[in-house]
């Protein structure tokens, strides 16, 4: 016959075991609380076979995907901060994408910018430790150990990076996340139709709705899962403009259409208004193989019958902004690595192909670029050149021409005949 007492003390033994156990599982590290360890061994071009944190060296833990355009945008910054301070500091991607397509995606990035970003692929601990919601993310360890802030990328800069280092202060804001972040599945699909099957059994699907505000704005352009063997294009709060720039992708040779140039005609109660949220909305499409046009197509068709529109391409004169070279712009080697460098006063980016130049400098939905660049300097788009501009050119108009013409860049007000997508009533 079994002992009693001994039954008591083993089952004790095993509701605390469960417990640690439940606890390891289930760790979840917030501001203040101390990092023992971090491991992983699915990695692209760490310095070592096996990525494992020690004390005494700060860390910021970087996590982006291969879709997330605005975590690329960046790599430059942080691969400076990381060569700057690579004795006290290492920076690290995080991506649960796979090891192979984060492999194919960082090598051509290295050869388009010469950079090589270090990422941990194929994750799923480390977005538990660290929940989140929203990407780009940033958690920032100091020396001993000590979660000490979780930002976005606007944060992520020398003053902060230095003040991390010596074991000051860093009264940065804490990331804006909604409640329960750690059930938060920002690959599944926006409407659920089969929880039990889930994504993978979706072959074909398209989602529209409304404006989302437990997620931050983003799109992609079509993505291919092979996997799944589906193509999907998702616009999460978007306005009307940026849903059918993203259908017609492409268009005019360009992998960016401005919204200056799309045109509403008797439907201007259609636009957005980014303050109250109006007529922002979130789009979803999945369709079976791997023909991006075949994809963008029905993305039109569907936008034109949900908001009864007629969608067309017409050639109009536009105003619009256009760049020349002029005297005493500073060019580069092709191969040179390309940087980005903050500094109180100035934003600093060296190495740039123009065509990258142009991207960073446009974003369809910020004020500061109401109108479309037309290209008109005479360089290949693929040329490198370095501009050094005031800081406050990030957010005012005319500090930004003042800066670029120093920079042997002119950037002028004018009309251009060009491609535009016409929107009406049917």
């Amino acid at each position: 016959m079994n002992n009693p007492k001994f039954l008591h003390k083993k089952t004790l033994l095993l509701i605390i075991a469960a417990l640690f156990i439940f606890k390891a599982q289930a760790q979840v590290y917030a501001i203040g609380d101390t990092v023992e360890t971090i491991k992983a061994k699915s990695l692209v071009n760490w310095k070592e076979e096996e990525f494992s944190y020690k004390k005494g060296k700060a860390l910021i833990l970087d996590f982006w995907a291969t879709w997330c355009s605005p975590c690329i945008a960046q790599f430059p910054k942080t691969d400076s901060l990381k060569n700057k301070f690579s004795k006290d500091l290492d920076i690290i991607g995080v991506t649960s994408d796979k090891n192979t397509v984060v492999s194919k995606f960082l090598i051509n990035y290295e050869k388009n910018f010469g950079i090589k970003v270090a990422s941990v692929t194929d994750d799923q601990l480390l977005k538990r430790y660290f929940p989140h919601r929203e990407i780009p993310h940033y958690v920032w360890i100091s020396k001993e150990g000590v979660v000490v802030a979780i930002t976005t990328p606007e944060y992520v800069n020398e003053e902060n990076v230095r003040k991390l280092i010596a074991g000051d202060t860093l009264s940065l804001p804490v990331k804006n996340e909604q409640e329960d972040v750690a059930t938060y599945k920002v690959l599944s699909p926006l409407i659920q139709i089969d929880e039990k099957r889930g994504f993978p059994a979706l072959k074909s699907y398209y989602y529209l709705g409304n404006y989302q505000k437990e997620t931050q704005s983003f799109s992609t352009a079509p993505l291919f899962d092979k996997t799944t063997n589906t193509n999907r294009i998702r616009a999460i709060n978007s306005s009307l403009s940026k849903l059918y720039t993203l259908a017609y992708l492409g268009l005019d040779g360009m992998s960016y259409f401005h919204k200056s140039r799309v045109m509403y005609e008797g439907i201007e109660e259609l636009k957005a208004d980014h303050t109250t949220k109006q007529n922002l909305f979130s789009y979803d499409q999945i369709i079976p193989g791997n023909n991006e046009k075949e994809a963008l197509d029905k993305m039109k068709k569907i936008l034109d019958i949900e908001f009864g529109i007629t969608s067309k391409i017409e050639n109009r004169r536009v105003k619009c902004l256009v760049l020349k070279a002029g005297k005493g712009i500073r060019l580069s080697a092709p191969n040179s690595k390309v940087e980005f460098i903050e500094t109180k006063d100035s934003t600093i980016k060296n190495n740039v192909p123009l065509e990258n130049l142009l991207s960073i400098w446009i974003d369809g939905d910020t004020p500061l670029f109401p109108l479309a660049i037309v290209d008109e300097t005479g360089l290949d788009k693929r040329q490198r050149l370095s501009v050094s501009l005031p800081l406050k050119a990030k957010s005012d108009f005319d500090k930004l021409i003042l800066g670029l013409d120093k920079e042997g860049l002119i950037l002028t007000r004018e009309y251009r005949d060009m491609q535009v997508i016409v929107l009406s009533k049917k």
